[in-house]
């Protein structure tokens, strides 16, 4: 069954399940990975209050950053950021008026807080590969489907915002 074709009462739970499910495998299982490797590879791993108070502040920043854009999918995209259900109105306020990309900045910002925190040198080969498998999606899939969907409005805003920061 596609998505489509679910009662409209399934696909808001539907969409919460998925993100759910993302968000586990990316911050608790991709992250729990990379320490167990860490520490069966015998890498370094650094311990402190001050790595621990700094990855509290990127982990709190990149989740309020990712609630607030979300709430802006919600509210002026009329979507969420689950590809299943995108904005049907392209979103260029609030945190997109600096990056075209805030809910994955904020992502990033929560797996740099998890590598201040735990201290896994592993942790940053994994933030690599987030970093590297975003840019793929973004590049390949979602500018040509966004161009696509919004069509002079977006390629207007590429213009004025860019991808990251």
């Amino acid at each position: 069954m596609r998505f489509a074709e679910l009662p409209s009462w399934l696909r808001r739970p539907f969409v919460l399940a998925m993100g759910a499910i993302f968000a586990w495998l990316v911050f608790f299982e991709g992250p729990a990975e990379a320490m167990r490797l860490n520490q069966s590879w015998g890498w370094p791993r650094w311990s402190g209050s001050l790595g621990r108070l700094l990855g509290g502040a990127f982990i709190l920043l990149g989740v309020t950053a990712f609630v607030y854009s979300s709430g802006l999918f919600a509210r002026i995209g009329k979507g969420t950021p689950v590809p299943a259900e995108p904005p049907k109105r392209l979103v260029s306020s609030g945190l997109f008026r600096y990056s075209r990309n805030p809910i994955y900045v904020a992502y990033a910002a929560v797996l740099v807080g998890e590598f201040l925190w735990f201290g896994h040198a592993a942790l940053l080969g994994y933030i690599a590969l987030y970093f590297l498998a975003v840019q793929a999606v973004i590049l390949w899939w979602e500018e040509p489907v966004l161009r696509r969907r919004f069509g002079e409005d977006y390629a207007a805003y590429t213009q004025r915002v860019r991808r990251w920061l």
